[in-house]
């Protein structure tokens, strides 16, 4: 008589499942049948497993030895970037090596009561405790991290080649001694696609293929907090009306502030050895799925040999890419880490507020943080440094100055705001606002980059207010110049107005104009940029500046060479470039002849001289040649200059 029972085909242990024969093609049969007996090769394995595990206390013994090792060597590597690590923040694995089960997670984070205990399985940690709630505690299964160090950043993507080596290391050693049949790899956060159960396989010279066996079940599954959620839709109203923040378990005032300095310290400690740590390229990863576990998940459908010989040896330093924008910052590398490694992976609020150990409930909920001295001290000094975050070359002093800025880098009305937020929210969007503003200035320069130049020795920021309601906006912190005109400013367009009260947003117009009305500007459009100026601005590469006059006499006596009485002195002195050089003459009126003319010379006969007309002759046929770049004036300039024959004609 058949059986009724639907569940007729034995996989594994306890589970039994529907007969595949009514699922599977013929193809993936033919796999199935090949794969059982490795299935039933490990059942055999892991009852000997758990016999071994009934006669052992932990299975740990030696192991806290190896785990001492990885301390020490990862603390060494560290000093090697000039940052000394605590020993305290590298924890240990909590629970069994014999323990049936393994749940492999992410990594630490200070989002504890005491980040100084060192237990992977802390109860004092939303989704810890949660895990424990549900059966997998430290007394049934193993519970590990993939980075054993408390941490602020993702180590796969922050961490140094050579430190990432010893914690994954450590890993895989971990993973080759525990007993679990099954490992559970929890979600760093978010949701991965799916759920599949994979097989590791593992190399062995004395099996009875002679070649692999599988040795566990590896399951990827979601961040605990959205795998208990279990779909449960939350009312629009939840956060206003029926949430009760500060009863949930949720950190006191005092450890949340500390968390957040330790936090901070470990986003310092990571970025000052190593700052810029990014690849600008990335790959796009479809969910926050670590780069690191999907390159592990990938090859376990491969066998793989896990020999780990030398566990600590060969370690060596690997260069990093930087974030290309930039260039090196001079202090705080933390912030800008921060920022760069925000844009580059696309970023938005949520995820800054993540990296940095907060979230949206912390913020919104802590009305002791609106005032611009509850910003900690790295990102309020950060923001007062950047150039393009002043007004009117003044540095933002207050909450109210910090969100005049952040309404002026949004231009439009911004979802982000102190009430929502929080003081600490407001300053991480406009981090990120900043460098993704850098970001498109650095894609819209290279359109016209061949007719404009920027010069931070003459000009670090230029000062700016709305051309249509004149109010004082951002300070431009990267100010282009009209290559052929180089005191011409090159305007930015504001999209919809400057964005401030009264400002009328007409995009026909809206640009930002230099708030010193006598900067000369023009507007970034190619026809205007290639056209020559009306005069030639020959000065401003042939002649010297104020400093660079040095010991040049400060004033200079002419005399008139057609009536040889009449004196002049000119005290504003302009001097050639030259390596020897020579004085530009002047062209005063002559109260004696009576008229304006260029017969004059200096009185003292040791004083070389070259007529201004000259020059500008000579500018004129240099910008003829289309290879010519008034910049190389600057860098060669005796090259350009009227030769000493003219001089000698000048002279008779």
């Amino acid at each position: 008589m058949e059986s009724s029972n639907p569940y007729s085909f034995h996989l594994f242990g306890d589970l039994w499942l529907e007969d595949p024969v009514l699922y599977l093609n013929e193809n993936d049969l033919a796999k199935l049948e090949h794969v059982m007996p490795y299935l039933h090769q490990l059942e055999t394995e892991f009852k000997a497993r758990l016999a071994k595990a009934s006669r052992d206390n932990d299975g740990n013994e030696g192991f806290r030895d190896r785990f001492d090792l990885m301390v020490k060597a990862e603390t060494t590597a560290w000093k090697h970037y000039g940052t000394v690590q605590e020993t305290t923040f590298l924890i240990p694995p909590s629970g069994s090596l014999n323990s049936p089960v393994a749940c492999h997670l992410h990594c630490p984070s200070f989002t504890v009561i005491d980040p100084y205990s060192q237990e992977t399985a802390d109860e004092s940690n939303v989704c810890i405790k949660q895990l424990i709630d549900i059966g997998f505690s430290p007394d049934r299964c193993v519970l590990y991290d993939h980075l054993s160090r408390r941490e602020a950043l993702d180590g796969f993507q922050f961490y140094p080649a050579d430190i990432l080596r010893i914690h994954e290391s450590f890993t895989l050693e971990l993973r080759s001694r525990m007993s679990a049949i099954v490992d559970i790899c929890w979600g760093a956060c978010g949701a991965f696609k799916g759920v599949e159960i994979w097989l590791e396989w593992e190399q062995t010279n004395h099996s009875d293929d002679g070649i692999w066996k599988v040795i566990r079940f590896v399951t990827f599954v979601n961040h605990p907090q959205r795998m208990l959620l279990a779909g449960m839709s939350i009312d629009e109203q939840f956060y206003t009306k029926t949430h009760k923040p500060g009863t949930y378990g949720r950190l006191t005032t005092w450890q949340y502030k500390r968390q957040q300095s330790m936090n901070a310290s470990a986003i310092a400690e990571i970025s000052s050895c190593t700052p810029f740590v990014l690849n600008t390229n990335m790959p796009n990863i479809e969910t926050s799925l670590p780069a690191s576990f999907t390159e592990f998940r990938q090859t376990l459908g491969v066998p793989r040999d896990h020999n780990m010989d030398d566990f600590f040896q060969n370690i060596k330093r690997e260069p990093l890419a930087l974030f290309p924008e930039l260039g090196k910052p001079t202090d705080h590398k933390g912030l800008y880490y921060l920022a760069s490694a925000l844009v580059s992976n696309g970023a938005d609020l949520g995820q800054a507020l993540l990296i940095c150990g907060l979230s949206y409930s912390n913020i919104a909920h802590c009305e002791e943080f609106l005032d611009w001295n509850d910003i900690p001290v790295q990102l309020r000094v950060w923001i007062e440094n950047q150039r393009g975050l002043k007004i009117n070359m003044k540095a933002v002093e207050s909450i109210d100055d910090l969100q005049r800025v952040h309404r002026l880098l949004c231009r439009t009305q911004p979802k982000v705001t102190l009430q929502s937020h929080g003081a600490i929210g407001v300053a991480l969007d406009i981090s990120i606002r900043y460098f993704k503003q850098i970001e498109h200035i650095g894609q819209d320069a290279s359109k016209i980059a061949d007719l404009v130049f920027e010069n931070p020795s003459l000009c670090e920021a230029m000062p700016r207010k709305c051309g249509l309601c004149n109010q004082s906006i951002l300070d431009d912190a990267f100010p282009r110049f009209k290559r052929l005109d180089p005191q011409r400013y090159v305007l930015r367009f504001l999209q919809n107005g400057c964005g401030l009260p009264g400002c009328p947003g007409n995009q026909l117009s809206a640009w930002a104009i230099p708030a010193d009305p006598s900067v000369k500007y023009t507007r970034p459009d190619r026809n205007k940029l290639v056209a020559l100026p009306r005069k030639s601005n020959w000065e401003a590469y042939f002649l010297r500046n104020g400093v660079e006059n040095g010991s040049l006499p400060e004033n200079v006596t002419l005399v008139c060479r057609r009536c040889r009485t009449q004196l002049f002195d000119d005290t504003e002195p302009r001097w050639t470039r030259e390596s020897t050089p020579r004085y530009v003459l002047r062209r005063p009126n002559c109260k004696t002849c009576n008229k304006k003319n260029t017969n004059w010379s200096p009185q003292n006969t040791s004083i070389l001289w070259v007529d201004s007309s000259k020059l500008s002759r000579k500018w004129a046929s240099l910008l003829k040649q289309p290879a010519f770049d008034p910049e190389d004036v600057l860098k060669n300039p005796d090259w350009y200059f009227p030769t000493a024959e003219a001089q000698k004609a000048d002279h008779q």
